[in-house]
This record gives structure tokens, sequence and C-alpha cells, in this order.
């Protein structure tokens, strides 16, 4: 089951999703595949999918509570440019407030090293996220000017 739902989520085929997402419920070691993918730091369903822009996908699984790493998920969209699905996780806010506090701050790392400025100013300007001196020191010397000024 879990080797289906990763190759749907991979290749976008949310209609296979879909159909199997009953299973999911009623298949115990899915779920607990999951949670050990969380506390092991694995990317699973929902990072795969946030980091491949699929932004229906990742609402999904979010409408239908499936268990997973949301907390990754937001860091995966901003490494990949997918700035819908940041803005998406970021006004989910039973999620956010519970999970994403440490990772807003990767998130803007992954999307500046990827030159995904947008999600970096709009990350710096929608989240109470406080950027180090040393990240724009960074920034600056990676050429990334653009970015601190």
């Amino acid at each position: 089951m879990r080797e289906t739902v990763h190759e749907a989520v991979d290749n976008g085929h949310l209609d296979v999703v879909k159909h199997v997402l009953p299973w999911i419920y009623m298949d115990e070691d899915f779920h607990v595949d999951l949670d050990e993918a969380c506390l092991n730091d694995r990317f699973e369903v929902i990072d795969i999918a946030a980091r491949h822009g699929r932004l229906d996908t990742v609402r999904l699984f979010h409408t239908n509570n499936i268990p997973g790493c949301w907390k990754r998920a937001i860091e995966s969209a901003a490494a990949g440019g997918h700035i819908d699905i940041v803005k998406w996780l970021q006004s989910c806010k039973h999620k956010r407030n519970f999970e994403f506090s440490n990772y807003r701050y990767h998130a803007i790392d992954f999307a500046a090293i990827n030159g995904h400025f947008d999600i970096v100013k709009w990350l710096h300007e929608n989240t109470d996220e406080n950027a180090p001196l040393q990240r724009w020191i960074d920034l600056l010397r990676n050429n990334y000017s653009e970015i601190v000024l």
C-alpha cells in the first residue's frame, strides 16, 4: 500500500490517491510507517507532494487528516519554489502553530539557496520569524543582494 501511495503522489496521480485513501485508514501499518518516517526525519508522502508542487494532494491529505510530517512540508515546498503551497500551509493555523515554528526558519534558507526569492520575501513579510544577521551576511556573500536590499 505504501509504495502505491508514494508512486501516485510522486507522479501526480491524484485520482489514484483518492482511490486508495479509504484503505489508508484501515491499514494500520501505513500509519505506523508514517509515524516512523516522521520520527526518523525521512521524507514521506506529504513532503513528496509539497516538493513536487502538488497542492491538490497536500490539501487532500490535510482534509482527510492523514498523519505525516507536516513540519517538513513547508521546507519541501520552499525548496521546490512552490509559493502557493507555502502560503497554503502557512494559512493552516492549527498545523502552523503546532509544528511549523522551527521549520519556517529553514524554509527561508531552502528558498534562498534555491533562488526562490519570492518565497524568501513572502515568508519574511508574513511570518514572525526574525532572520539572524548571519543569514543576511551569507546571502550577500552568495550574491543574493536583491533579497537583502
